[in-house]
């Protein structure tokens, strides 16, 4: 069991195997199976709270095999999209495609059927309340079996 108890809010993340848990105050998390492993990472001053702009962050682990991690911020609710696609354009794989609320998110892509090879991957939002202000970039990945 891990137990945390902090005096801020939204210090820390614990992701344990797929799971992420903000560490916002006091609690608990008991891990069922001992092999899983578990990262703690403390979140940037700049990150605590709600987001101030837009951000695609690099996935991680990069390169991966079969599944990595896709964290972005939204400043403010948004329709969003997040997609992957081939060297050749191709949409790979379409892993959110709808309204979101403000704040820091994560996405998991599970590649276990995909071919090794450079893959994009790009976060599409439109702010809700003020359509003119739109996000969109993309970054590079490799997924290597």
């Amino acid at each position: 069991t891990i137990r945390w108890k902090s005096g801020q809010s939204r210090n820390g993340m614990l992701k344990v195997g797929r799971k992420e848990i903000v560490l916002d105050g006091a609690g608990s998390y008991r891990v069922m199976n001992p092999g899983t492993p578990v990262i703690i990472k403390q979140i940037p001053g700049s990150m605590a709270g709600m987001p101030k702009e837009y951000m695609l962050s690099q996935n991680y682990p990069n390169p991966f095999n079969p599944v990595t991690s896709i964290t972005y911020a939204l400043p403010a609710d948004s329709r969003v999209r997040v997609q992957i696609v081939n060297q050749l354009g191709q949409v790979v794989a379409m892993l959110v495609d709808g309204v979101q609320m403000a704040g820091y998110k994560s996405v998991d892509w599970n590649a276990i059927n995909i071919a090794s090879g450079v893959y994009f991957f790009s976060l599409e939002a439109t702010n809700i309340a003020d359509p003119s202000k739109t996000f969109t970039q993309v970054r590079k990945m490799i997924l290597l079996k």
